[in-house]
C-alpha cells in the first residue's frame, strides 16, 4: 500500500458494492477471479478492475495459483467493519438510543454482537432474561440500561444454581435497591 494513502482512499474502495462484496467473499476463503465474476454475476474485466483496485491499496493480493486473499492488513479492516455493520444493521435503534453511558471498551467492541438478538419492550425484555437465565449453566452476562426488579428476582435465582451473573450497564443506570455491585 502507498505510504500516501489516506483513511478517505480505504473507504472509498469499501464504498463500491462490487468491491466491498468482493471483500466479504474473500474474508470466508480464497478465491480466483473467475469464481468470483460467476458468483457476483460480474464480467471478468469488472471482477479484475476491482481486484486491482483492492490490491493497490493493500486489501488483498493474489497468490502464485491465481488465487485471490485478504492481506493481513485487509483482515484487520474487514474486522474493524463488524462494528459498522452492527450499527448499520440497527440504524433504527441507534438513531434514537445512544449508549453514552456505557464504558468505551465495551462502545470499541461493539461489533462483537452483530449476531444479537434486539428485543422492544419491557415484558418481552424480562420474559427474554428469564428464559436465558433459565438455560444458563455457568454464567450470565447481560448489557442493559435499565435494571427492573425482576431482573434482582432472576439473578438471586440464578446464583442459588451455580450460575455467575454479571450486568454491565451505564454509570446513569438505576440499580434496584439491596443489588450489589461488584
Amino acid at each position: 500500500m502507498d505510504e500516501d494513502s489516506s483513511l478517505s482512499e480505504i473507504f472509498i474502495e469499501f464504498a463500491g458494492d462490487s468491491r466491498y462484496e468482493i471483500l466479504i467473499m474473500l474474508e470466508e476463503e480464497r478465491q480466483k477471479s473467475v469464481q468470483m465474476a460467476k458468483d457476483l454475476n460480474l464480467t471478468i474485466q469488472e471482477t479484475h478492475r476491482n481486484t486491482e483496485r483492492l490490491a493497490k491499496v493493500g486489501l488483498i493480493k493474489k497468490d502464485h495459483q491465481g488465487f485471490f486473499a485478504l492481506t493481513p492488513y485487509g483482515k484487520i479492516l474487514m474486522y474493524q467493519l463488524t462494528s459498522f455493520r452492527f450499527i448499520q444493521k440497527h440504524k433504527e435503534y441507534f438513531t434514537d438510543h445512544f449508549p453514552i453511558d456505557l464504558p468505551k471498551k465495551f462502545l470499541q467492541r461493539i461489533g462483537s454482537l452483530q449476531n444479537c438478538e434486539l428485543i422492544h419492550g419491557n415484558f418481552a425484555i424480562v420474559d427474554k432474561w428469564i428464559s436465558i437465565a433459565d438455560e444458563s449453566k455457568e454464567y450470565l452476562r447481560i448489557i442493559t440500561s435499565q435494571v427492573p426488579p425482576e431482573f434482582f428476582k432472576q439473578k438471586i435465582s440464578s446464583a442459588k444454581k451455580g450460575t455467575n451473573v454479571f450486568l454491565i450497564h451505564g454509570q446513569n443506570t438505576i440499580i434496584p435497591k439491596n443489588f450489589k455491585k461488584e
